[in-house]
């Protein structure tokens, strides 16, 4: 069950009975283990693929989208051009404006569309986000406990 405080933030209850993921750096709720929709692996880097991640905001870049955070390759396995060449925009925090992945965006002359698969969905990256695993906070990557700064 989530529920939202005055600030707007959506918070999720962490009980024996919920999984949830939050921001490394300030425990804020990022999304619902019901949101979850896979990991994909790439040589040396990992995302968690979800959608409708809450308390994120997406930030531009200020630069070219080809010199975005994300260089995204095709996955063994995967048709040619899943993703690529669609621009992706930075996910950031909402609370401490950290950054936690990228989404995928379409639209624009020239630009190849992602497909109804990927449209509207998120790469969190996993070293960026704890897990509330049912009982104790956990690094999302390592899945080792962690000391809650709270």
């Amino acid at each position: 069950m989530a529920s939202s405080s005055g600030s707007d933030a959506i918070r999720y209850d962490l009980n024996s009975d919920s999984r949830v993921f939050l921001c490394r750096h300030c425990e804020n709720h990022v999304l619902s283990s019901n949101n979850f929709l896979d990991v994909i692996v790439t040589p040396g880097t990992s995302r968690i693929l979800c959608r409708e991640p809450v308390n994120v905001r997406g930030q531009l870049p200020a630069m070219p989208f080809s010199h975005c955070k994300l260089s995204i390759r095709q996955p063994p396995g995967w048709p040619a051009n899943a993703f690529y060449p669609s621009p992706a925009v930075n996910v950031l925090c909402k609370q401490c404006n950290k950054y936690l992945g990228e989404t995928l965006i379409t639209g624009g002359v020239g630009q190849v569309p992602i497909g109804p698969s990927m449209e509207q969905r998120f790469m969190l990256h996993p070293g960026e986000l704890l897990f509330w695993d049912g009982s104790r906070l956990v690094g999302a990557e390592s899945l080792k406990p962690v000391r809650s700064k709270k």
